[in-house]
């Protein structure tokens, strides 16, 4: 979280104060970026929206205390307008997991935990598509709990929600993605649709 002095020196224009925000927030926020779009160079272009809509509209910032949730707000905007603009420059299938374990390894993070079966045993083709079945929120809060390995609380914190909702939301989330990723598998999957378009 970026300091008081910076968040309220940024409210008043100093961009000083701003580039110190966001040289703090943009990591986290493009680990959220890249789970969110699957794709780095995209993921980049949204953080960067992020910090032009936030500067343009710092004034909408009524508690200094509550910058990083209100990043992460912007930043879910700004990924549903992408999405409805088609930004999609999609990285090939078959370089996603690799990408996301990079990023995650340069961050001194860890893949999503041992504990859940679903990120580590779908081929990533098949991984991509089934987040994409959720809705903007529910990538976000996945991309926290598994990309970040945040707690459900500071997930919580972070998106404005109450730590019984985020929990909700991840054990739905994750039985969807259950069911997406073994209907996907009883049909053949996202590998042999790659393999009938490239006939």
């Amino acid at each position: 979280m970026a300091g008081l002095e910076d968040v309220r020196g940024f409210l008043e224009g100093d961009a000083d104060a701003f580039r110190r925000i966001v040289e703090r927030e943009s990591p986290a926020l493009y680990r959220l970026a890249v789970w969110l779009t699957h794709d780095p160079a995209a993921a980049q272009d949204l953080v960067q929206e992020v910090f032009v809509r936030a500067w343009r509209h710092r004034r909408q910032l009524r508690t200094p205390e509550r910058l990083t949730p209100w990043l992460h707000a912007i930043l879910r905007r700004a990924h549903l307008d992408w999405r409805r603009r088609g930004w999609r420059r999609e990285v090939p299938i078959a370089d996603a997991p690799e990408h996301l374990e990079r990023l995650t390894l340069r961050h001194g993070r860890v893949a999503p935990p041992a504990e859940d079966q679903v990120a580590r045993d779908a081929d990533g083709a098949a991984l991509c598509e089934a987040l994409d079945c959720l809705s903007p929120l529910d990538q976000a809060i996945l991309a926290l709990r598994y990309g970040d390995d945040l707690a459900v609380h500071e997930i919580a914190r972070r998106l404005n929600l109450r730590p019984g909702a985020v929990a909700t939301r991840i054990h739905r989330s994750l039985a969807k993605l259950r069911r997406h990723l073994a209907e996907d598998a009883g049909t053949g999957g996202a590998t042999e649709r790659a393999q009938r378009r490239n006939r």
